[in-house]
């Protein structure tokens, strides 16, 4: 595979409640990531809840699920610079589908603080538009984003990460939306790490808006 790989899975289990719906389900994702000398593959198979993965949340009347499979691959240049791509494919319970392609240039450091600024693109479309979660033909955004990760000790570390992005879904007209999260990791990435986020979302077009918090706790082991 190149000059390092290793395959992992990441386990848990979600309660979704809205109103008078509840559901439980073990979530999961398996992955395979081969790291070379200036880039990096990474496969992924995840099955979720598909609220976790809205990038402009609306409440959901059902606990709907989602499979995914994903490819992230990263070309890397002379240390400060980053060029990440991320193509996705997405099937839902309730039969529709979802295709989403992200690209970034990011450039940073990575001692002693692990940290990238730059900017980003994103293109998403869903099969069939659905009146109870945001489905959108064609939805792209654009804009700056920011990541840093600052280790405490040998084991623990801070995570920040911010995203400001330019929307246009469909004919409606263009917004704008942000994504922030805090949070610490406990281990190495290529042994076992468990980690705890705080997100918050917020979007906004034309008059409206939309917000969101939550906490997510992942446990991630190397196999």
């Amino acid at each position: 595979w190149g000059f390092k790989n290793y395959t992992y899975l990441k386990a848990g289990g979600h309660k979704f409640e809205y109103e008078d719906t509840k559901t439980e389900m073990l979530t999961y994702e398996i992955s395979h990531e081969a790291k070379f000398y200036t880039s990096q593959l990474k496969i992924s198979f995840v099955s979720d809840f598909q609220f976790i993965d809205q990038q402009i949340p609306l409440p959901l009347e059902e606990g709907l699920k989602r499979e995914v499979f994903q490819l992230n691959y990263e070309y890397k240049k002379d240390k400060q610079w980053r060029f990440p791509i991320l193509a996705k494919k997405v099937s839902i319970s309730d039969g529709n589908h979802a295709s989403q392609i992200d690209l970034a240039a990011l450039y940073g450091g990575v001692y002693p603080v692990w940290w990238w600024i730059g900017y980003s693109v994103a293109q998403l479309s869903y099969d069939e538009r659905k009146s109870g979660y945001w489905s959108p033909e064609k939805f792209t955004s654009h804009g700056p984003r920011l990541e840093v990760s600052y280790p405490f000790t040998q084991w623990w570390q801070g995570i920040i990460g911010y995203n400001y992005s330019f929307i246009k879904e469909d004919d409606f007209e263009a917004g704008s939306s942000s994504y922030s999260n805090l949070g610490i990791e406990y281990g190495k990435r290529d042994d076992g790490l468990i980690q705890l986020l705080w997100v918050e979302i917020i979007s906004e077009q034309a008059s409206n808006e939309w917000s969101s918090k939550g906490y997510l706790l992942t446990f991630e082991k190397s196999l």
